[in-house]
């Protein structure tokens, strides 16, 4: 959700600080009762060693009281209402941007992004334009699998977001992404734990599997592979190994819940999605029949720990995205358009643009129709080029007489629509300001191009902060034909002094804040005397095949031996790491913000214990080394809203 008013942000920092100042005020109040002990001190690891709990967590990204609620009163989610009805339960409120490795990084460390660093899903590396997934190889705070690990408890994690690779822990690791055909030594640990996976039986759900030739979409099966395979090697690593902590992520109701939203749910509160009779019977089911075949997989799960206590997450709800929530600035766009960024290849819009200038292209508009134009023509994804100037002569824009002198640049269109891989390729040696995929943080990031820092450079470093100022000052003054400005704000980035900073991410140069009230204009104008302003919609993009999105409140239910059963919880993302280690009756640290969801068990008095710090003191056993984003990653992000 992006705000719509200028107060919105200051509205929404009142209500944080409103929501944490209790909690906070608590946490103080038992720390100050508590003073910081070492993490090595002989006593602490004597209590844990003693500790005897057993705890199965099991977060389900993306997961919606709602339709939790919906199904289980139709008894179509045994097993998550039986963990309801014998523990306690609440909303799990999220943190914005609602990012996923953040959030989930942030479940495992129990410390805000600013701190472990996972802030996005990819970064840009020092030296390279090629961003990498953001991951544990640049996380800079230990995770509790980590620090249990150093307790000498016996832990396991499997497919947590954002843990790649396997980490050498005191148990079993299955890294984010592992699967049948992707049992290597940087996915499994200890490496021969991957023969026991090659063996281990997959769970079938035969009802699942008989809808994928009506669904006849890729999804559902490749979400299934996965979450079977999650299943099976967490049963595996629960009847062999026993595990202290045992930590199993599943990625795909939240995968399902952004392409097929609107099948599911065509009418939501204020808006109404264009769906076919056709396209919903095909579809609408999709939705609800993956809650239950995760439902399906827990069960499976809690059958292999009949006496762990269990605690069940969601990183954020989910609910319709539509315009204006779901239009974002494409920055690239709007810097091509200023002369800043060159693309390798011409876009639709460039083509179009010089027809006009040939006297080809008939428009009195033709900022707004060349940009509509290339929407049209895109989303009809022509398949010829006699079908393209079909559309344009339909159009108008195009005379038949002119059809042959047009002819090579109707041919040139097709390969710009018809090839998507060669859109957006940025010409870096002809290019001053770029930006890489960024568009769901709030704030947004700026490189400058430098010479000696990236690999094709062309702005000295010596002139870093002297252009770095040009281009803020340019950039600012950006404004619609109302005199809205572009950008809420825009500034150098405090954490980038110098061009080049230590450690394997390269922060952006410049930050942004788009503001969303400029759409009230239709132009955007770099001064008030501006003759050929930009047509606002040729620098915006929005989804074209994602309908859901993600929302502030998630799940959390505490069930288990230990329960308190029938209890009502209130929790934040920052709660659950913390929690975790007093339950093995381990130090929380002082630098965790979340306070210990106590009340959700029974017969739990252990004294609350503090350490300052475990960061730079229980080392992460990942050193960091270079990882492109597979094919497979990419195409995903893509198809869910991830990456544009």
């Amino acid at each position: 959700m992006r705000p719509q008013k200028k107060s919105a942000k200051t509205l929404r920092l009142v209500l944080m600080v409103l929501l944490f100042f209790p909690l906070i005020l608590s946490q103080c109040k038992d720390r100050q009762k508590n003073p910081a002990a070492s993490f090595d001190d002989p006593g602490i690891i004597q209590a844990v060693a003693k500790n005897n709990a057993k705890l199965l967590v099991i977060g389900i990204d993306g997961a919606t009281w709602e339709i939790i609620n919906d199904l289980a009163q139709k008894i179509k989610l045994p097993n998550l209402e039986k963990l309801i009805a014998q523990g306690a339960s609440g909303k799990m409120v999220s943190e914005p941007p609602m990012i996923s490795p953040s959030l989930w990084t942030t479940f495992a460390t129990g410390v805000p992004r600013k701190t472990h660093k996972i802030d996005n899903f990819t970064f840009k590396p020092v030296g390279s334009y090629e961003p990498q997934p953001m991951d544990s190889r640049v996380r800079a705070a230990p995770a509790v699998w980590e620090i249990l690990s150093h307790y000498k408890k016996k832990v396991a994690a499997v497919n947590w977001n954002a843990a790649w690779p396997a980490e050498p822990i005191n148990g079993v690791f299955i890294a984010d992404g592992a699967n049948l055909n992707n049992l290597k030594a940087e996915n499994i640990y200890p490496p021969e734990f991957a023969e026991r996976l090659k063996k281990m039986p997959l769970p079938r759900a035969e009802w699942f599997e008989k809808n994928f030739r009506r669904w006849d979409h890729a999804l559902p099966p490749r979400a299934y592979a996965e979450d079977t395979f999650v299943t099976a090697a967490a049963i595996e690593i629960l009847k062999t190994e026993r595990p202290d902590l045992m930590m199993v992520y599943f990625r795909n109701i939240d995968v399902v819940s952004h392409v097929f939203w609107k099948f599911s749910f065509p009418e939501s509160p204020g808006h109404k999605f264009e769906v076919s009779a056709q396209d919903r019977e095909r579809w609408g089911d999709i939705i609800p029949a993956y809650y239950q075949l995760v439902d399906e997989m827990v069960g499976k799960i809690l059958a292999a720990a009949p006496d762990y206590d269990v605690m069940v997450i969601s990183d954020h709800g989910q609910g319709p995205t539509y315009q204006p929530e779901n239009i974002f600035l494409e920055i690239n766009s709007l810097l091509h358009e200023l002369g800043l960024l060159k693309y390798k290849n011409p876009t639709c819009a460039d083509v179009l643009l010089k027809m006009s200038q040939d006297g080809l292209y008939n428009s009195n508009a033709p900022g707004k129709d060349i940009f509509f134009d290339c929407e049209s023509m895109q989303q009809k994804r022509s398949g010829d080029s006699l079908t393209l100037a079909d559309f344009l002569v339909s159009q108008q824009r195009l005379s038949r007489d002119k059809l042959a002198q047009a002819n090579q640049n109707i041919e040139e269109l097709y390969i710009i629509l018809s090839q998507a891989e060669l859109a957006g390729k940025i010409d870096f040696k002809n290019s001053s300001l770029y930006n890489l995929d960024d568009f769901h943080k709030d704030e947004r990031g700026i490189y400058l191009n430098l010479k000696g820092r990236d690999p094709e450079g062309v702005i000295n470093q010596k002139d870093f902060q002297t252009k770095g100022n040009i281009f803020i000052r340019q950039l600012s003054d950006l404004q619609n034909e109302n005199g809205v400005k572009l950008f809420k704000t825009i500034r150098p980035n405090p954490d980038k002094k110098k061009p080049i900073v230590p450690g394997p991410i390269d922060p952006p140069d410049i930050l942004v804040e788009f503001n969303p009230a400029v759409l009230n204009g239709q132009w955007i104008k770099r001064n008030k005397k501006d003759a050929k302003p930009i047509f606002i919609s040729s620098i915006l993009w929005s989804y074209h095949d994602v309908s859901g999105d993600h929302k502030p409140e998630g799940v959390i239910i505490i069930s288990g031996p230990d329960a308190q059963k029938g209890g009502q919880i209130s929790a934040q993302i920052y709660n659950v790491a913390p929690t975790m280690l007093w339950l093995f009756d381990a130090p929380a640290a002082a630098d965790m913000p979340g306070k210990i969801l106590s009340e959700a068990f029974i017969n739990k008095q252990m004294n609350v214990k503090y350490v300052d710090s475990y960061i730079g003191k229980i080392k992460i056993p990942v050193k960091y080394q270079a990882r492109a984003v597979s094919e497979e990653e990419k195409q995903r992000n893509r198809a869910i809203g991830y990456t544009k």
